[in-house]
């Protein structure tokens, strides 16, 4: 488990190498705790690490192993993303934001949204969402993905203002200039 709580922390860093690593380290050294698998696989999607994505959540079926619905959910998310069916996936994403509505899959619910062309679903998603504490405290990808839907939504200057948000909490990065 502590291999696990790596994981984590290297995820919420956004180092998704390491943190695939960690998962599947924790995975090893307890073959029951397939919930590693999905986070590994998730880590590896975010690296854009794809097949092996893949290959990690046919480990996680293979073993035949019961997950809350929450995290059958993220697996069947993920693999409707590979098999490239947005509505499957945006159907398991919307379930599993309310089953577990202080994860980050309100987020992803946003971030499927905004790819299959529904912003107003997306804002209205993320403008739910707590930015100061929670999951989304220190996410700076949020504000991306807000500057983004308010953006498809010609809200040029509620875009910018997301924009600036972002600039402000996160001075160091260079995304909010683009």
């Amino acid at each position: 488990y502590r291999a696990f709580d790596r994981g984590v922390e290297l995820h919420l860093a956004q180092d998704y190498e390491r943190a695939s690593a960690e998962f599947i380290e924790a995975f090893r050294r307890d073959s029951m705790f397939v919930v590693a698998l999905i986070y590994a696989a998730q880590a590896l999607w975010n690296d854009d690490e794809f097949v092996r994505a893949d290959s990690v959540l046919r480990s996680h079926h293979a073993q035949h192993v019961e997950v809350s619905e929450y995290h059958d959910l993220l697996a069947d998310y993920m693999q409707a993303h590979l098999a490239s069916d947005g509505d499957r996936a945006l159907s398991a994403i919307r379930r599993a934001a309310q089953i577990a509505p202080s994860t980050r899959s309100p987020y992803n619910l946003a971030f499927t949204a905004l790819r299959m062309n529904r912003p107003q679903e997306a804002l209205s998603t993320l403008l739910a969402l707590d930015t100061d504490t929670g999951p989304m405290r220190d996410w700076p990808s949020y504000w991306t993905q807000r500057a983004h839907a308010h953006h498809l939504l010609a809200q040029h200057d509620r875009e910018r203002e997301a924009a600036r948000e972002m600039a402000r909490r996160h001075p160091s990065l260079r995304v909010p200039l683009a």
